[in-house]
């Protein structure tokens, strides 16, 4: 491909990407939350599936800073999802766990969002499934050479 053909695919891929990120696929508009709460809700409800979790734990899994995860902490513990307790085995540092009202949400946002998953399975049929799965880790096996080579690099 020349560079003007490269280009031009960049944009429609873009384009693309664009519309997948505005359907918000897991995002539940019966919610309180903003998309980026729900996201952080999601991984502490598959962090703390198997181990206790900690603010630090969160920011090296999203790979951002601990002020920005102690700010959404914050408004998730003030809409009443998760408590921040102290670790019994050291007082310095907080565990947070969902609460009974974020695990009702959890539990409900990831039944929904498999519905639409297993929709869009049956949408694209077997073939196209398959070859989607293919594309996209293909994708990100790219982003993550991209990061390995700049790590604040990315897509």
């Amino acid at each position: 491909m020349d560079q003007a053909a490269i280009s031009a695919r960049a944009e429609e891929f873009e384009a693309a990407l664009s519309q997948i990120r505005r359907t918000h696929l897991g995002h539940d508009q019966t919610t309180d939350l903003r998309h980026s709460e729900i996201h952080f809700l999601m991984l502490i409800a598959k962090v703390s599936d198997k181990q206790a979790v900690t603010p630090s734990d969160i920011a090296k899994k999203m790979e951002i800073s601990l002020s920005a995860i102690t700010h959404h902490l914050t408004a998730l513990e003030n809409k009443g999802y998760i408590s921040r307790t102290p670790s019994p085995d050291d007082k310095r540092v907080t565990l947070v766990t969902l609460s009974d009202r974020g695990k009702l949400l959890v539990d409900k946002l990831q039944a929904g969002f498999w519905k639409k998953l297993c929709g869009l399975v049956e949408f694209l049929g077997d073939d196209d499934s398959r070859e989607l799965i293919q594309l996209l880790t293909k994708m990100t096996t790219y982003i993550n050479q991209i990061k390995s080579v700049n790590p604040k690099e990315g897509i």
